[in-house]
């Protein structure tokens, strides 16, 4: 359910706006070039990930815009366990042509879907977990970010957001931790990468929990509490 405000820097995503799905896209791969969907191209993300899932209310997402340029979103859902799961099964053949274009475009693609699986396992034990202890009380941020605004050698990051007067990413977290309030969730978690030292930062000084996420060594799972 969205969570409203009257900062206006806030844009609830519309699913049927163009611009607003071309926006997130856009954001999404620049910001997290390694996650599995920016590698699985646009075509993907704008056909089903970023406009059936929302159309769904399996994710939403909010966009944050500064001097009319979007620089900053944030994507969460109130399903943790399930949201990819439903959404998989109810358009199962759009997400196989889909799958199929996108291999076609680029063939290296055919071992990244083939690897998705394996990169789920590798959280899927503190997933069920969390789904034990916390039930239907848990949150998950898919992804969050801020862009870098290269062209003045300066990082959108560092702007003050100019209604609660702190920085962009922290603006976002803390709006984050809102919009699961309001949907009645007690925690959330999201995932960062070991080597993202930035993200690592931030997330202790919101006091984040970590937790190892995989054998590899290669990522945390970070839980707030409220």
């Amino acid at each position: 359910m969205e969570y409203k405000t009257n900062n206006k820097n806030i844009i609830y995503l519309d699913w049927k706006n163009k611009e607003h799905v071309i926006a997130v896209c856009k954001l999404h791969v620049e910001l997290l070039p390694e996650s599995i969907l920016s590698k699985m191209g646009n075509l993907f993300l704008s056909k089903f990930y970023y406009s059936k899932l929302i159309k769904e209310k399996l994710i939403e997402v909010y966009l944050y815009q500064l001097n009319g340029e979007f620089v900053g979103f944030i994507s969460c859902t109130n399903q943790p366990y399930t949201f990819m799961k439903i959404g998989q099964k109810k358009y199962l053949f759009l997400i196989l042509a889909l799958m199929g274009v996108s291999v076609l475009l680029k063939p290296s693609r055919l071992s990244l879907i083939l690897s998705m699986g394996k990169d789920f396992s590798k959280y899927s034990i503190i997933l069920t977990d969390f789904k034990k202890k916390f039930g239907d009380k848990m949150g998950y941020l898919v992804s969050f970010g801020v862009l870098m605004n290269n062209n003045v050698l300066e990082s959108y990051r560092q702007n003050i957001d100019n209604i609660q007067e702190v920085g962009i990413s922290s603006f976002l977290l803390n709006f984050t931790a809102d919009h699961f309030k309001f949907n009645n969730k007690s925690h959330y978690y999201l995932m960062t990468l070991k080597v993202n030292n930035k993200a690592i930062k931030l997330y202790k000084k919101h006091l984040g929990v970590f937790i190892d996420s995989d054998e590899n060594n290669e990522s945390y799972v970070v839980k707030y509490d409220f």
